[in-house]
């Protein structure tokens, strides 16, 4: 019940969302639950990107550890893992170097404490690039989007930033210490 979800918003077997394994995890193993128990159906490895809903299957598994961005296809017993590690990005750091968020375990969110300026602007990106990118949800509901706004630090101070990707839509939080 405490496995992280992936979801399906249109209910057409097709299911994405991210699962993150840390890098003290002692297994990269895992298999796709249809319920949050083991009451089935349960998908296991059927070949390379291919499920198969034998409860004998073998697990599932990851080439290391890090966050994933799943897409399972429950239709045509299909998945696929994309590395997705994100990483903090603004004018707090001439939007030049990626500050490295911290997972935790928890919480299931990634986090990231900072001294920042009053109009500061940041934004998520995964792997070093600019493809894919988490900026704030217009009008800002704290949900982001794809190539969303930069949010912007409204005061000086040190503060914790927050990232929720375990949620349907991932959201973020920012906490001043």
């Amino acid at each position: 019940a405490t496995a992280p979800n992936v979801y399906s918003p249109t209910s057409n077997d097709i299911y994405n969302g991210y699962v993150h394994f840390p890098a003290d995890v002692t297994s990269l193993e895992f298999k796709f639950a249809g319920q949050p128990n083991w009451d089935g159906p349960n998908y296991g490895f059927g070949g390379e990107g291919i499920l198969d809903t034998d409860p004998g299957a073998s697990n599932l598994s990851v080439e290391e550890p890090g966050t994933y961005y799943m897409t399972v296809n429950t239709e045509e017993l299909t998945w696929s893992p994309q590395v997705r590690n994100y990483a903090l990005i603004g004018t707090f750091n001439d939007w030049s170097d990626d500050e490295p968020l911290t997972w935790d375990e928890d919480e299931k969110v990634f986090t990231v404490t900072l001294d920042f300026v009053a109009g500061d602007m940041f934004k998520w990106r995964a792997n070093g690039a600019w493809d894919i990118n988490y900026g704030a949800n217009d009008p800002d509901d704290g949900t982001l989007v794809q190539g969303g706004a930069d949010i912007e630090i409204p005061e000086a101070g040190n503060y914790t930033i927050i990232l929720n990707l375990y949620a349907l839509v991932p959201t973020y939080e920012i906490i001043k210490n």
